[in-house]
């Protein structure tokens, strides 16, 4: 007979971090192995890498696998997960006047809020509202932070329209000579017009919705 010894062999225990960054950001995951035999060889599943630690930068939470092989030719597997834990920013705009706006804030995730209004103005507010001094297109931006520092931002554009005003001649003098030829009104702050023209029995003589209308004085 013969004595044969086996050596003692415990199987490998493979452990990874759980990384938890902002979106966009980089996270570097990690793999230690205890027990087993080394050296020991890496093989990063999502890319072929093969070293102890690779580097992702995913945009969404996650799972990596990485399988581990020991001197003995034994191999096993580990997931790692990496947490993406940004906010997402969100907000809609409803115009309540030619220049009043109130914004609602959507956003997900979020505690902290910065509310940037094109114009220099801002608000720390979850819901803002806001009134321009003057008519045009503002960007209108929001920054929103969640509890670890994570940072997501979202714009749109606004329109801010002038007060109504509109100015109507009352006379013109139709006469072929190019001066004062057509009868129009002109104004700013309106989206729609409509004009009719009635002779003094009632009946209509002209009629138009485009915005540089104007009447040469023709019946019909």
């Amino acid at each position: 007979s013969v004595k044969i010894t086996i050596p003692g062999y415990n199987p490998m225990v493979i452990q990874g971090n759980t990384p938890r960054i902002c979106s966009g950001d980089t996270a570097q995951m990690i793999v230690t192995v205890s027990d087993g035999k080394s050296p020991f060889s890496y093989n990063w599943r999502f890319d072929g890498s093969t070293g102890s630690t690779a580097i992702v930068s995913p945009m969404y939470t996650g799972f990596y696998t990485v399988a581990v092989t020991d001197l003995c030719g034994i191999t096993d597997s580990t997931r790692i997960l990496v947490e993406v834990v940004g906010p997402e920013a969100r907000f809609t705009s409803r115009q309540t006047g030619a220049r009043e706006f109130v914004f609602t804030n959507n956003s997900i995730a979020a505690l902290n809020y910065n509310w940037f209004f094109g114009d220099g103005d801002t608000s720390t507010t979850i819901n803002s509202s806001h009134t321009y001094a003057d008519s045009g297109w503002y960007p209108v931006t929001l920054y929103a932070e969640n509890r670890e520092g994570c940072i997501d931002t979202v714009r749109i554009f606004v329109h801010a329209y002038p007060d109504l005003n509109v100015y109507i001649p009352n006379a013109f003098t139709p006469n072929g000579d190019l001066i004062n030829d057509t009868w129009f009104a002109i104004g700013e702050g309106f989206s729609f017009l409509e004009i009719k023209l009635f002779d003094r029995w009632g009946s209509e003589v002209f009629r138009s919705k485009h915005p540089t209308w104007s009447w040469n004085g023709t019946n019909r």
